[in-house]
């Protein structure tokens, strides 16, 4: 509503203001037809007469182009127009010397209240050097230095009045897209929270309701005396799978909704060796599905202040990709100690990323084309979860890949420096 009345507001100023520009004219052209006898200061009456006769059926004629085509070479047109117009008035009321000089400013105005920056740049520059050469139409002037100096005076004073019309319409244009640029960026925002809330349902009644539910029925299960007891330790081993799943998805839940910075660790001492080689057995059915060869051979010592659930999540999604991504090839993964960085690479030889996913790859729901021909039901969410959980750990992770010869991921963490050898053994 507020839109459209000022839509109205400025479609009616320019109706005035055009509409003026065809009157007045014409009131001046019938003035001076009146009382051309008291006009004697005009120099030629007669061609001032048919200089505003001419600019009233000049501008009635572009007016009516202008609303029938709506193009807007009509209205510039006008503008030069209008400016041819005041260049030759001014000839004829003194010349430079004229009294009328600051009617040559009125393009320059009009220009500037269309905000056209463009138009208010080549308006300006025009006018500019139509004064300066204003001087060349009678000898008497340009012989005379004094007069000279005075009229390039006059000349730069306008000059620097035309830039500053162009400077200001530059700042009110660049204001202007700042505004709509923000207000987009907010319409933007505000479709993203929608989509997050509506994406927040969904996960909660196709992911939490159903997970809930098989808890509840297999604990039911449990309490029946007449199951076998290897059968009731493997239900056991699949309830703390959902529960732990359940725990998962109500830790990311609340990332949605509060953001990734918005998790608190719970850091404790975590064994990578020993935190690698538990993922690689919960993955063993994807591997085994995939028929890919997991290399890693679990060290010992190294160790990490983390928030052991958190980091399980963020290296199983990086581990899940290696070996869901290269179907009947190899996984390498290894764990190093470089001074005081820990740092773990998993490297596969697989499908690759190509060059142009590389620089989205860790941007949320984002995903490599060739990826999504091999395993189009993915979310694109895992490696993006990965990194900010990584980085919530002050770690960094770095990944590095080529079309059909696999991806290798670097993921570092800082420690403690270790202590100098000869502060361990001392020396006798």
């Amino acid at each position: 509503m507020i839109k459209a009345l000022e839509q109205f507001r400025l479609k009616r100023y320019y109706y005035v203001i055009e509409i003026t520009g065809i009157i007045v004219p014409l009131i001046f052209g019938l003035i001076i037809f009146t009382f051309k006898e008291q006009l004697a200061w005009l120099r030629y009456p007669y061609f001032n007469l048919y200089l505003f006769i001419g600019i009233f059926v000049y501008h009635t004629v572009f007016f009516i182009c202008r609303e029938i085509y709506k193009n807007k070479i009509f209205f510039v047109l006008a503008r030069y127009g209008y400016l041819a117009f005041f260049v030759a008035v001014l000839y004829t009321v003194g010349g430079v010397e004229s009294s009328f000089s600051f009617v040559l400013i009125f393009p320059l105005i009009v220009s500037a209240v269309d905000l056209d920056a463009k138009s208010t740049k080549s308006i300006g520059i025009t006018i500019t050097l139509a004064y300066s050469l204003l001087i060349f139409v009678d000898p008497t002037y340009y012989r005379d230095l004094g007069f000279i100096i005075a009229h390039i005076l006059r000349v730069i004073l306008l000059s620097i009045i035309s830039f500053y019309f162009y400077q200001i319409v530059k700042e009110t244009l660049r204001q202007k897209y700042e505004k709509e640029e923000a207000s987009r960026k907010f319409v933007e925002l505000s479709e993203l929270n929608r989509i997050k809330n509506d994406f927040l349902t969904v996960a909660e009644h196709q992911l939490r309701t159903p997970l809930t539910a098989a808890k509840w029925a297999l604990g039911n299960l449990l309490e029946e005396k007449n199951i076998p007891e290897n059968n009731k330790t493997l239900l056991n081993e699949v309830s703390i799978k959902i529960a732990n799943s359940l725990a998962i998805i109500n830790e990311m839940l609340q990332t949605a909704e509060t953001g990734v910075g918005g998790l608190k660790l719970m850091k404790q001492k975590t064994d990578l060796g020993v935190l690698i080689t538990g993922i690689i057995s919960e993955l063993q059915f994807l591997i085994r599905k995939k028929t890919v060869q997991v290399r890693f051979r679990e060290p010992t010592g190294f160790v990490v202040d983390s928030d052991q659930k958190l980091l399980r999540i963020a290296l199983a999604n990086i581990i899940d990709n290696a070996v869901r991504y290269s179907p009947n090839e190899t996984v390498n993964i290894e764990l190093v100690r470089v001074k005081d960085k820990i740092i773990i690479t998993v490297k596969d030889s697989g499908i690759g990323i190509a060059p142009a996913d590389l620089p989205y790859i860790f941007e949320r729901f984002y995903r490599g084309k060739n990826a999504i021909t091999l395993d189009p039901n993915e979310s694109g969410v895992g490696l993006y979860i990965s990194k900010k959980i990584i980085e919530l750990h002050n770690g960094e992770v770095k990944l590095e890949s080529s079309v059909g010869k696999g991806t290798l991921v670097s993921i570092k963490f800082l420690v403690e420096p270790l202590a100098p050898i000869d502060t361990i053994i001392k020396p006798k």
